[in-house]
């Protein structure tokens, strides 16, 4: 991939991102892409247009550019150094294979690095409000108002700052008039139709977009939404399943394995379903009664990774249960070759190799750190259930000082 951005005269350190991509966030921030953490403007006050090419994101193509690190790009660095794959490098091998049809987009950003065109924004990830019925695992109060109703937070600030404004993105949408792909994301995206419908109703050239969701699929979309996505190139929403049954209604409480796999079969003869794992302690405790369910009902995977210092990071595993999870893996990786779809098989062969490599990217110790620990200690106050109750590896019965500090 690296050879390719330098066969096109764009320096090894280049990414697509911040000149094809925007993500927005549902307390009003937009970011170059989902890894980012610095904010680069607002569009819920109408301006984000404007602010495409604002000084702070005319640092972030420079620095970019020129191989200086950015505050935006911690994630990527990191992955990198660690020789896993980045999210920099998803977004060119994606914008290659399937966003540039001519060369000629290639050497405007040659001529001026600094400045993008709207009207070369190829994907968006809107994140319309932060409503949702779940309160996951991984997940807090700041993306999560079932989190806030948990916790018996104040939620005037959240309703005020997250509340869904679709019309906000009217200029946005006339102007981004080479859209490939919207996905949207949350919270949960689909719990508000009223307004997700109008988000649907203003994006152009809907016969050549892409609709992504991600999606607990608690709930089924109503026939105005289905009608909708009958005008659009192909909808494909990833489902979010990080283990089976066995500790799904823990990871993703609020949410029960029934309904999703019920939903699931409700709709996939109008969408296209994928599973999306986002990989964390618990999902490798479970990994071959998930991939037999997707196997055999044939639906595709992709993964995602609870990063640390993220308590519930898969790295943080005692190593005991790292030789398990790795025993798991290579009884899935036989396991995927039986699926129905060869596409299927390639992409889970990938990703599973990819879960193993990040798992095994940290050495923790023989024993659970400290914070993984009190980390399933609140979970199981605010939950009001005992992870114990659900694999006997995850008693914590010894005094939380016993265990080893994170570095």
């Amino acid at each position: 991939m690296e050879n390719k951005i330098q066969q096109l005269g764009l320096p090894k350190s280049f990414c697509f991102a911040p000149y094809t991509n925007l993500d927005l966030d549902q307390d009003g921030s937009f970011y170059p892409c989902y890894r980012s953490k610095v904010r680069q403007g607002k569009w819920k006050d109408g301006n984000v247009v404007e602010a495409y090419n604002n000084e702070s994101m005319q640092k972030l193509r420079d620095d970019l550019w020129h191989g200086r690190e950015n505050d935006n790009c911690v994630q990527c660095h990191r992955r990198e150094s660690e020789e896993q794959r980045s999210t920099r490098q998803q977004y060119n091998e994606d914008v290659l294979d399937n966003r540039i049809e001519s060369t000629e987009f290639v050497e405007e950003i040659k001529a001026n690095h600094l400045v993008a065109r709207v009207e070369d924004i190829h994907t968006m990830e809107v994140r319309p409000h932060g409503m949702c019925t779940n309160a996951c695992a991984h997940c807090d109060e700041n993306s999560s108002s079932r989190w806030i109703t948990l916790q018996d937070i104040d939620n005037t600030p959240f309703l005020e700052n997250y509340k869904d404004e679709p019309n906000v993105l009217d200029e946005l949408y006339n102007k981004a008039t080479n859209l490939k792909a919207v996905h949207f994301t949350g919270g949960e995206p689909l719990l508000y139709e009223k307004t997700h419908l109008q988000h649907l109703q203003n994006i152009p050239n809907k016969e050549t977009v892409e609709l992504r969701y991600h999606s607990s699929l608690k709930t089924l979309p109503g026939d105005d939404i289905r009608e909708i996505w009958k005008t659009f190139g192909h909808v494909k929403i990833f489902v979010s399943l990080d283990t089976s049954e066995k500790f799904y209604a823990y990871f993703r409480w609020g949410s029960n394995w029934p309904t999703t796999i019920e939903n699931i079969e409700a709709i996939r003869d109008i969408v296209e379903i994928q599973a999306t794992i986002t990989v964390n302690v618990l999902t490798m405790l479970d990994i071959v009664p998930l991939i037999n369910y997707l196997v055999d009902n044939d639906i595709g995977m992709n993964a995602s990774f609870v990063d640390p210092p993220h308590q519930l990071s898969c790295v943080y595993l005692p190593n005991n249960l790292k030789a398990r999870a790795c025993g798991e893996l290579n009884q899935a990786r036989f396991k995927v070759l039986q699926y129905a779809t060869p596409k299927h098989t390639r992409l889970a062969t990938k990703w599973l190799a990819e879960i193993q490599e990040f798992m095994m990217s940290q050495d923790h110790g023989d024993s659970w750190p400290k914070d993984t620990v009190n980390m399933f200690r609140q979970l199981d106050h605010v939950y009001g259930l005992l992870i114990k109750n659900y694999d006997p590896e995850l008693d914590f019965a010894v005094p939380v000082e016993n265990y080893v500090e994170t570095e």
